[in-house]
């Protein structure tokens, strides 16, 4: 795991009566807890981290932690291809709304690229096709 070795140990409970208001939230039935502790294998700082989620599946811990952990992996190959393929991390869209405005935008860009199968171009090179070839950008589009 890139020079990190991580401990995560899982637990989880359909106690609700730790939640406020917990009737609110439709089809609720565990809360989770995460806490990870990982090492930089380099210089062997330790960091230690709890974290808390909500589920509506049954308080099975093995199961939670998978899932946590497979939606975490998506999550993170989502914002990786986001960045790479339109650089969001070096966005200086911040005002008010923009930044939230361009990553929706971005994401259906990177559905209609992904759904594209008329070349094997990368997605990099499909984006900027897009920009300068309008009878490829109405392909996308289906117009």
């Amino acid at each position: 795991m890139h020079g990190r070795a991580e401990t995560r140990v899982c637990s989880a409970t359909e106690d609700l009566s730790l939640i406020g208001k917990c009737r609110e939230w439709k089809n609720l039935k565990s809360v989770v807890k995460v806490e990870s502790q990982r090492t930089n294998k380099q210089t062997g700082k330790t960091s230690t981290e709890t974290r808390y989620y909500i589920s509506s599946l049954p308080a099975n811990a093995e199961n939670l932690n998978d899932a946590i952990r497979k939606h975490l992996s998506i999550e993170n190959k989502l914002h990786w291809t986001l960045d790479v393929i339109f650089k969001e991390d070096q966005s200086l869209k911040k005002k008010g709304y923009s930044a939230l405005n361009y990553n929706i935008i971005n994401k259906i860009v990177l559905a209609l690229l992904e759904k594209d199968t008329s070349s094997k171009k990368s997605k990099v090179i499909k984006r900027h096709s897009a920009a300068i070839d309008d009878i490829y950008r109405y392909s996308l589009l289906n117009l």
